[in-house]
């Protein structure tokens, strides 16, 4: 849902119809589609109102538009829905109606991300995607992060999402305890900076779960040449001497990794733009979803 440069928050909807067979009686049926927005400031637009005729193979088209007011820092909760009625002149029954899902929407309109107004499904967690051809080592080490350890942080798969941490002091002193500024990275890595995972801009970080960096599972970026000349890049778990082990500790409460600074910053802006995208409030849950693109 688009957020709007200035003044409230505004949604526009397009309802497309069409009938596509009758038969008998179904054939002088009559359509009713009709709004609703519990909540909004109002409701405009051309609002589809009584019953109309459908004529098989022919668009129906009408549009919507919601609008919610919100105060400057601030969010309110409203409520909308749409529902269809079908009624056939000669019919007995009453008009067959059809709703989403029985139930009305939750819809979070807010002021408190980024510079803008927006609006959100409550009941939608949205991905975080991040291409490994694009950040390279940064999101390799979360997909193995994710995969290799018994957490799987952020993967839907095992319903495991991450939870948004908005208070920046809480963030930051997370930081602290897993990459503190006396950590030695390892210099083999070209630029290399410190690299966690989970976020510390969440509750799942190991900030306030272990008493130093030194508790996490280490890893280490290696780029690897293969007998043919052909180069990629691995995350593998080491040891206090940065030697490399086969296997990581799949029991860690939080990973920690030496990570090109480039590909680091690259993940923490594609973080960043997320969540105002998202429009992620504190709290909100999220997943993360690593992937190579061709």
């Amino acid at each position: 849902m688009k957020a709007a440069e200035h003044g409230p928050a505004t949604v526009r909807e397009h309802l497309d119809m069409k009938r596509l067979d009758a038969s008998g009686e179904a054939k002088a049926a009559t359509v009713q589609f009709t709004s609703t927005c519990k909540g909004c400031t109002k409701t405009t637009g051309y609002i589809w109102k009584g019953y109309s005729k459908l004529p098989t193979g022919k668009l129906k088209q009408k549009n919507m538009k919601r609008t919610v007011d919100v105060a400057k820092g601030k969010r309110k909760t409203v409520s909308w829905g749409w529902r269809t009625r079908i009624k056939i002149p000669k019919a007995k029954n009453k008009p067959i109606s059809y709703s989403q899902g029985g139930k009305d929407t939750k819809v979070r309109c807010d002021n408190e991300v980024g510079k803008n107004f927006g609006c959100v499904n409550t009941g939608y967690i949205p991905t975080l995607g991040l291409d490994v051809a694009k950040w390279k080592a940064g999101a390799l080490f979360i997909a193995r992060a994710q995969q290799e350890n018994q957490h799987h942080w952020g993967m839907e798969k095992y319903k495991k999402p991450l939870t948004r941490l908005a208070n920046e002091g809480k963030a930051e002193a997370n930081r602290e305890v897993i990459c503190p500024k006396k950590w030695k990275r390892d210099p083999r890595v070209e630029d290399p900076s410190c690299d966690e995972f989970p976020f510390a801009r969440t509750y799942q970080s190991g900030g306030d779960k272990v008493a130093s960096g030194e508790e996490c599972e280490q890893r280490t970026t290696v780029h690897i040449v293969e007998g043919d000349g052909s180069e990629f890049l691995e995350v593998p778990p080491v040891d206090k001497d940065g030697n490399i082990l086969e296997k990581g500790n799949p029991n860690a409460l939080c990973v920690r990794a030496t990570t090109p600074k480039t590909e680091n910053k690259g993940v923490g802006s594609a973080l960043g733009g997320f969540t105002k995208k998202a429009r992620l409030l504190n709290k909100d849950k999220y997943w993360v979803y690593v992937y190579i693109s061709k």
